[in-house]
C-alpha cells in the first residue's frame, strides 16, 4: 500500500481548496468583519480596546458570566481568560464580582461603561449590515445571515467537543 507522502500531490486542488474553500472564505469573513468593528470602534473612542478583548466579550452575558466558563467556550485556558478580564477590568469595561447563586465564586460583569460600548457596538455592527446590504442586496444579506446562524447552530452536531 502507498503512503500517502508517496502519492503524488495534486497542487491545483489544493492551490483551489486554500483559495476558494469553505473554511477560507469563513475565516477571512470573520476576519474582516472583527477588523472593521475595531477599526470602526476606535474612531469612535473605544482605542484602548484590542480585538483579542472580543474573545471575552462574546462570551459574556448580561447577567454575568465565569471566567471558567468563558475559557470553556474560547477552548483556552483560564489563566489566558483571567489575564484579558484583568485587562479590561483596568480598563474599566467590566467588574468581578461574587456570584449571586454562589458566593464563593466571582463573577465577571460588564460596567455601565462596558455597556454603554456594547450600545456602540452594535451600531457599529448596523453600519456594517447596512453596508453588506448595499452591495449585497437585502435578500442575499438575509440569506447569508440565516445560513451563517444556521451553520452556528449546527456546529455542535457536526464537530462536538
Amino acid at each position: 500500500m502507498r503512503s500517502r507522502r508517496d502519492s503524488q500531490v495534486d497542487y491545483r486542488a489544493i492551490e483551489e481548496f486554500v483559495t476558494e474553500s469553505l473554511q477560507r472564505h469563513a475565516i477571512d469573513f470573520g476576519e474582516w468583519v472583527a477588523a472593521t468593528s475595531s477599526r470602526r470602534a476606535h474612531a469612535r473612542g473605544y482605542s484602548s480596546l484590542r480585538r483579542v478583548h472580543n474573545r471575552v466579550f462574546v462570551h459574556l452575558r448580561l447577567d454575568g458570566s465565569r471566567i471558567v466558563d468563558i475559557a470553556r467556550a474560547e477552548g483556552v485556558s483560564k489563566t489566558a481568560i483571567g489575564q484579558l478580564v484583568t485587562e479590561l477590568e483596568q480598563l474599566g469595561f467590566v467588574e468581578r464580582r461574587a456570584d449571586p447563586a454562589d458566593g464563593r465564586a466571582k463573577k465577571v460583569f460588564y460596567t455601565r461603561k462596558g455597556l454603554e460600548m456594547l450600545d456602540e457596538a452594535r451600531s457599529i455592527g448596523k453600519t456594517i449590515n447596512a453596508d453588506l446590504v448595499a452591495v449585497l442586496g437585502q435578500r442575499k444579506f438575509d440569506q447569508l445571515a440565516k445560513l451563517l446562524a444556521e451553520a452556528f447552530h449546527a456546529k455542535d452536531r457536526v464537530d462536538p467537543r
